[in-house]
């Protein structure tokens, strides 16, 4: 009886445990991607402002 309740309640928390890990990956993977696109805009940004002072030098 008792191991039957334990093996209940650890597959009951094996299924929440892997809900959450899902969510837990899923928060991550946005973060990354808001990151990746946060850093192209300010690469872009730099980009555009060295080829401006490069331009106002050579001229």
């Amino acid at each position: 009886m008792f191991a039957d309740a334990y093996a209940l309640a650890n597959e009951s928390f094996e299924r929440r445990l892997e809900i959450e890990t899902g969510k837990l990956q899923l928060a991550i993977a946005n973060l990354r991607f808001e990151m990746v696109k946060w850093m192209f805009l300010f690469w872009a940004m730099e980009l555009a402002a060295i080829a401006g002072i490069v331009f106002a030098i050579v001229r």
